[in-house]
C-alpha cells in the first residue's frame, strides 16, 4: 500500500523539477511513495524531465498532463488521483528533507489522524536565509482537535499552512475540496477549509 502521495503541480518548472523530485528519492521508502507530477500545460522541458523520472521509478512516479488550469487546478487533479494513505502538495520549486522521509513514513503507516502537521523552512533564494516555521504543541505525535489548535493558535499558526499540512486522503477526497483555478494564491483554501471538518490533527517534530 502506498503511504504518502506527493503532488507536484508543475508549470514551466524545468529549472527546479530535478531538485524537487530527487529530494523524494530515498530507496528505503520509495516503494511507499505515490509521486504525482501534474504538468499544467507547460511549454518548456517540464514534461520531458518528469517522463525521465517516471521511466526510472515506474512504480512510484507518474505524470499527468493537462491544459493549463493554474496552481489550484493542477493540485485538484493530483489530489483526485492520489492513492496514498496521506496526500501532501510539494510545489515544483520546493523540496523536502530527504533524510527525514523514513521517520515520516514510519509514523504515517500507523496514524489515522485527519490532518498531519510538520515543520517547514522558508528559504530566501536571493540570500539563502532560512526562516523556520514550526508548531509547538504540548506533546508531539499525539492527536488534538481543531478546537485545541485554535485555543492555542499562537503555538500553531506557523505550521497550519500549505507547506506543513498533509491530509488523510480518504478524508480529503470525502469532502471533495476543490481549490479555485487560475488565481494567484489559493494556499489558504487548502490549509483552511478541509481543516474545518477535521476531528483529529497530529503535529509531528519532523522537518
Amino acid at each position: 500500500m502506498k503511504v504518502l502521495s506527493l503532488i507536484v503541480p508543475a508549470y514551466n518548472s524545468e529549472k527546479f523539477l530535478d531538485k524537487c523530485i530527487l529530494s523524494f528519492c530515498d530507496e528505503s521508502v520509495l516503494e511507499a511513495l505515490d509521486i504525482i507530477i501534474v504538468n499544467d500545460g507547460s511549454t518548456d522541458a517540464t514534461s520531458a524531465i518528469a517522463e525521465r523520472y517516471c521511466q526510472l521509478y515506474p512504480n512510484s512516479i507518474r505524470l499527468i498532463s493537462q491544459v493549463n488550469k493554474g496552481h489550484g487546478g493542477a493540485l485538484n487533479t493530483g489530489f483526485s488521483a492520489a492513492k496514498g494513505k496521506y496526500l501532501k502538495p510539494i510545489d515544483a520549486d520546493d523540496w523536502i528533507e530527504t533524510q527525514n522521509l523514513p521517520a515520516l513514513i514510519a509514523f504515517l503507516r500507523h496514524c489515522d489522524s485527519d490532518v498531519i502537521l510538520t515543520h517547514c523552512n522558508m528559504v530566501d533564494i536571493s540570500n539563502g536565509s532560512i526562516t523556520a516555521m514550526k508548531s509547538y504543541p504540548e506533546h508531539y505525535g499525539q492527536p488534538i482537535s481543531i478546537d485545541d489548535l485554535m485555543a492555542q493558535w499562537q503555538n500553531f499558526y506557523q505550521a497550519a499552512t500549505f507547506h506543513s499540512i498533509a491530509y488523510n486522503t480518504a478524508f480529503y477526497q470525502k469532502h471533495n475540496n476543490q481549490l479555485t483555478e487560475h488565481v494567484f494564491y489559493e494556499d489558504h483554501e487548502f490549509a483552511t477549509f478541509p481543516c474545518c471538518h477535521a476531528d483529529t490533527i497530529t503535529p509531528l517534530d519532523i522537518l
